[in-house]
């Protein structure tokens, strides 16, 4: 017998007196051992011995024979979860490659190609792209393969500049969604400041769901979220907006960008959120954009103040989603959180120009591409069978040699393929900023629940792995 490889073993020192969590990376699960019954488990072992500590750590994959082969695990947990082939649920909607505002820390306009022009779809790529969504739908229910929701993320820059297109399309989705009997969710992620009453009147029949841009309050929001034209901040914009998001009773979340403007205030930034009634915050991390440096914030110190802003927005009843996904699936509410993003052999993002590709941040460097509508409308689920597609599908954390052995590869999701391609130079590179944001979720979690088991705040945690793998 021995520890697999996929497992972890930490001491914990606390007071007096020492623990161990044996833990298994891939599914979780955590044992807690006092430091006589660690011992004793290390002598069983030794011995060959089936004690009952021995029969749990076997069942969780922990304690495996001499000749377990980690890679079948593996094999075996990307079919139980259903990672070892595409599955589309996810359709991304973008109208155009220009935007409104100048924010000062784009990452999509930061990486547009040196010769990309303005762009907005015509009118017969938009009905061949509403053509190709409502063939590709139909085509699954005949073959029974069709998911149980689809998601429909309005994008850009920004897609309200398109607005007839917005309401069109949405009206369109909703028909061919009940046509083929799936429920749907569409969300529309917006700077907000094009909203009419006209948009919200749409957005209240279909359950349009929004996802705002908004930083801060004024004097942070505008530092940063500025307008294109005249350079002058956005806030009082978004503020009309949301009152009137408000006053019709439609939802709103907050997505709200960590950079030096706001890094220092971000549980500030929570109970800001959560006055104005938004009802969830996702916090996003500063991508590398691929022609233009974005404004520099210390890694080490935006994971610590998220971290800090999502359990303060936790015990203040308003979700916030980038930490608490990771959450969800060390608790062991969710199942294990093996992608972040939906690129990862879940989504279609659909550029202005007709093309299909699978991430939305390369809006303005379109690539890599699966397919096009006007090409592909007739015969849809040809795409799905794309070496494009599959290289995507395929990077995932078990997939990778650098990451299959990590202790936080159960919580971890891949992070950005875009950043690691555009920052690390391949797409099948570690996104290594995003390295340091789960470990140190990781590290987070596993003091939490030592401290709240043994009700004590005087916990240091080791990893001692190395010294049985």
């Amino acid at each position: 017998m021995r520890f697999s490889k996929l497992s972890s073993i930490y001491e914990i020192c606390s007071e007096d007196s020492f623990y161990y969590v044996l833990r298994n990376n891939l599914t979780n699960e955590n044992n807690f051992l006092n430091e006589s019954e660690f011992e004793k488990l290390r002598k069983d072992i030794k011995e060959n011995k089936e004690s009952e500590n021995i029969k749990i750590l076997k069942k969780s994959h922990i304690i495996v024979p001499e000749d377990y082969s980690e890679n079948k695990y593996i094999e075996y947990i990307k079919k139980k979860y259903f990672l070892d082939e595409p599955e589309i649920t996810i359709f991304y909607l973008t109208f155009n490659n220009e935007c409104n505002l100048a924010c000062k820390y784009c990452y999509v306009e930061g990486s547009y190609d040196e010769n990309k022009k303005s762009f907005s779809m015509s009118r017969k790529t938009f009905e061949d792209t509403l053509k190709f969504i409502e063939n590709y739908l139909l085509k699954l229910k005949d073959k029974s393969k069709i998911p149980h929701k689809l998601s429909f993320i309005y994008y850009g820059s920004e897609p309200l500049l398109n607005p007839d297109y917005v309401k069109e399309s949405i009206e369109k989705i909703s028909e061919v969604c009940k046509k083929v009997n799936v429920d749907k969710n569409i969300n529309i992620i917006t700077n907000a400041t094009m909203i009419t009453e006209d948009l919200v009147d749409c957005f209240k029949e279909h359950n349009v769901e929004l996802a705002i841009s908004l930083d801060g309050p004024k004097e942070i929001n505008d530092t940063m979220r500025i307008f294109k034209e005249n350079k002058k901040g956005t806030f009082e914009k978004i503020k009309q907006a949301i009152e009137l998001l408000k006053k019709n009773k439609i939802p709103f979340g907050i997505s709200c960008t960590i950079g030096p403007h706001n890094v220092e205030i971000l549980k500030e930034n929570i109970s800001y959120f959560k006055e104005i009634g938004a009802g969830g915050v996702g916090f996003n991390t500063l991508l590398s954009a691929k022609n233009k440096e974005v404004p520099f914030v210390s890694i080490n110190k935006s994971n610590d103040s998220l971290i800090g802003a999502s359990d303060f927005a936790n015990k203040n009843k308003l979700y916030e989603d980038r930490v608490q996904r990771k959450v969800k699936a060390f608790n062991r509410t969710e199942h294990p959180h093996f992608k972040d993003c939906g690129a990862i052999g879940n989504q279609l993002v659909f550029y202005p120009d007709g093309n299909i590709g699978v991430c939305q941040a390369y809006l303005g460097c379109t690539k890599p591409l699966v397919g096009n509508v006007s090409k592909n409308k007739n015969n849809p689920l040809k795409i799905l069978k794309g070496q494009v597609l599959k290289r995507w599908s395929d990077r995932q954390p078990m997939n990778l040699i650098e990451c299959k052995y990590c202790p936080a590869i159960g919580i971890c999701g891949g992070g950005c393929a875009f950043n690691a391609e555009i920052k690390f130079g391949k797409l099948e590179n570690r996104d290594k900023t995003f390295c340091v944001h789960t470990q140190k979720i990781l590290d987070w979690l596993l003091t939490k629940s030592v401290k709240e088991k043994l009700n004590t705040e005087d916990v240091y945690i080791k990893d001692i792995s190395f010294m049985f793998n």
